[in-house]
């Protein structure tokens, strides 16, 4: 029952994340004042990869642990 609670509260948290334009959007509006290298790409191009990147890691993670309490009760 806990693993599910949690994988709900996880994947609630991801579809949030993932869905709400404020959150992505601003920081990728805010101007980034740090100088990087050219290989590294900007700085906007890494925080929209992050955000994608741990919001897809969470629901994945949070399906998993839906399945894993489904199939335990």
């Amino acid at each position: 029952m806990k693993l599910l609670i949690v994988g709900g509260l996880v994947l609630l948290v991801a579809v949030t994340a993932l869905s709400s334009p404020y959150w992505l959007f601003r920081e990728i509006a805010r101007p980034s004042d740090e100088p990087l290298p050219r290989w590294m790409g900007d700085a906007r191009t890494r925080k929209v990869r992050l955000v994608v990147i741990v919001g897809v890691m969470a629901l994945v993670f949070g399906g998993l642990m839906l399945a894993v309490g489904l199939t335990e009760e």
